[in-house]
């Protein structure tokens, strides 16, 4: 928890190293938010030199120990080949498992990456994923599809599964 106040600045001067020094105590406590915030560190390069590489043991530490949010992550990483080769069948891995725990951008995730391969296969994975985290995907779509769109029920026909796919493949 000093680690946060140390990052925000809430009760003491702002410090991002000592911030990052509290963050890494933890973290070497297999703490999964400590790894998760030293790996955020990393990638940002906040109290410490950016490096992607080290951003990704961190993340892989703490997804391992079921931290949602640094599976999305680390999901992100590996679909992009950042700090890691590039490996679209972890990334989908790391999306669903995720998504098994309700956490909607993994869900958007997910759609976006099969919706990439414009083929007929992926596409329907797509939309089984898209109507598996709905409810979760209802905010996440709300903010970028047309007004007569925005009811989630409605998006299962051709037409609204393209503006959805083009709406977060941007």
């Amino acid at each position: 928890r000093l680690g946060v106040l140390y990052n925000t600045g809430r009760g003491c001067k702002k410090d991002y190293v000592k911030a990052f020094c509290w963050y890494q105590k933890a973290a070497d406590q297999d703490f999964r938010k400590g790894q998760l915030f030293v790996a955020i560190c990393h990638l940002q390069g906040i109290g410490v030199a950016q490096n992607f590489e080290t951003a990704c043991q961190w993340l892989q530490k703490a997804a391992d120990q079921g931290d949602f949010t640094a599976q999305y992550n680390l999901g992100i990483l590996n679909q992009r080949g950042t700090g890691v080769p590039q490996n679209f069948e972890k990334a989908r891995s790391l999306y669903k498992s995720a998504s098994k725990k309700g956490y909607a951008p993994a869900y958007a995730a997910l759609v976006r990456l099969e919706a990439l391969s414009g083929n007929e296969a992926n596409m329907q994975r797509a939309l089984n994923y898209f109507r598996k985290g709905e409810d979760a995907l209802t905010a996440v779509c709300a903010a970028c599809l047309p007004n007569q769109e925005r009811l989630v029920g409605r998006i299962y026909d051709d037409t609204n599964l393209t503006s959805f796919f083009s709406c977060h493949n941007q």
